[in-house]
């Protein structure tokens, strides 16, 4: 979301500016005016349901210059209102929900949550030294910890649902059939209404997906001698990248771009991309917790340090992973790969043009780091479907998640079915 946005934004004598100079003006945005953006953005999102009816995200996703959309109504001037016309030429295709729970998962929300309340109730943290820490301070409440932003995009709170943590939980496991890999702050189980309607078998379609596809790059790599007929079964991709778009649809309304938890996933992917792009270089705030570092999951566990509260120990994996899968689960959704011909793009060492294959690489580094973050090795053997998990809950403990929610070794990525005769076996992360 923000990392979309700030990519557009153009600075005087800048025609390319280094990203870090472009989320410094962000940052410094007075919070009615990012709250401007963001409505815009949403009235212009290929999920929108003022959008819906311009034709299937496919042609969003393959049309190299579309026709562009009514212009976003703003009253923006300067930079962002510049970033916005030039966002404005095509519908807005932000990151699809997966990416708001990979990030959530390394603890960022509740470790900038305790960032927050240490500053705003005591000087436990120092005193800021800089005034851009203190306006990311003020947006940063503003935006994600204030109770109801009326008419807004972001007012997806309210007395039927008050809890926004909640709220995203509970979008999480309709949509991925997963929960976030740790609870409360203390370590309970975290309550959120649990639905019956979920896509409890996406993780293991995913998982048999990324296999047959690791098959596929292991067979076709330049140079490396085969036996008899390849054992790459272009259909079954086919058929696994089908049945995801399927679930993700039926989730969806029967289609991908329309409505239903598309507001959720908006407001839920905007919260987990500002703390991500705030860890993404050493930001001001970054600078005034002393938490200088080269890599965000390195910032982060520096913060975590200084507030008590350790990230995941697999952050790495999850911020690398975030991006991609997002990627790679729009692209799904659209039916790039529900055919043979498309299927083949995913393991293909060359393009039809004889270019080297991007979308091989993205796999197979969506590959290495889902093992990473799993400890299930998708380059080995199949994973089992068991009557359980292998999990660290008691046993006798009523409406417990399916991973423990524990601190920084807990179980990685936790289905959250409530059916035990269908549910993924999961083994516990190695520290």
């Amino acid at each position: 979301m923000f990392r979309q946005i700030a990519a557009h934004i153009s600075l005087p004598g800048l025609p390319k500016p280094p990203i870090d100079r472009q989320l410094d003006f962000l940052f410094q945005q007075h919070p009615a005016d990012l709250v401007s953006v963001l409505e815009a953005g949403w009235r212009n999102s290929f999920r929108s349901p003022a959008v819906r009816n311009r034709g299937p995200l496919r042609g969003v996703l393959d049309t190299p210059n579309p026709s562009p959309p009514t212009a976003w109504p703003t009253t923006l001037n300067g930079q962002l209102a510049v970033a916005l016309t030039t966002m404005s030429r095509r519908p807005f295709v932000h990151d699809h929900i997966i990416y708001a729970y990979l990030i959530e998962n390394t603890r960022v929300f509740e470790i900038f949550r305790k960032v927050l309340s240490l500053f705003l109730h005591g000087e436990q943290l120092g005193i800021p030294q800089r005034s851009e820490t203190f306006e990311w301070l003020r947006t940063t409440e503003e935006l994600f910890f204030r109770s109801g932003t009326p008419l807004t995009v972001l007012s997806v709170d309210s007395q039927l649902r008050p809890d926004p943590r909640a709220t995203r939980r509970n979008a999480y496991q309709r949509l991925l059939g997963m929960d976030l890999n740790h609870g409360t702050d203390d370590g309970p189980v975290y309550p959120y209404e649990k639905a019956v309607a979920a896509n409890r078998e996406l993780v293991a379609t995913l998982e048999e997906l990324l296999r047959q596809v690791w098959v596929g790059v292991a067979y076709t790599n330049v140079g490396v001698p085969v036996n008899g007929p390849l054992p790459i079964d272009t259909a079954a991709i086919a058929n696994l990248a089908l049945r995801l778009q399927n679930m993700l649809n039926e989730r969806r309304g029967s289609a991908p771009t329309l409505p239903n938890l598309a507001r959720e996933e908006f407001v839920a992917v905007a919260a987990m991309s500002w703390f991500h792009m705030t860890l993404l270089y050493n930001s001001p705030v970054v600078l005034d917790l002393q938490a200088t570092a080269t890599s965000p999951e390195d910032r982060l566990s520096r913060i975590g340090e200084r507030v008590g509260m350790p990230p995941h120990s697999r952050s790495h994996s999850y911020f690398v992973l975030a991006p991609l899968l997002s990627q790679l689960l729009i692209e799904i959704e659209a039916g790039l790969y529900s055919s043979q011909v498309g299927a083949r793009a995913l393991f293909e060492p060359r393009t039809p043009a004889g270019a080297d294959n991007p979308i091989r690489s993205r796999l197979q580094d969506i590959i290495h780091h889902w093992s990473l973050a799993t400890g299930r090795d998708l380059k080995s053997v199949a994973v089992t479907t068991t009557r359980g998990f292998a999990s660290q809950a008691p046993a006798s403990t009523a409406g417990a998640p399916a991973i423990a929610p524990t601190t920084s070794n807990s179980a990685a990525l936790a289905p959250a079915s409530v059916d035990a005769s269908r549910t993924l076996s999961l083994q516990t992360l190695r520290v």
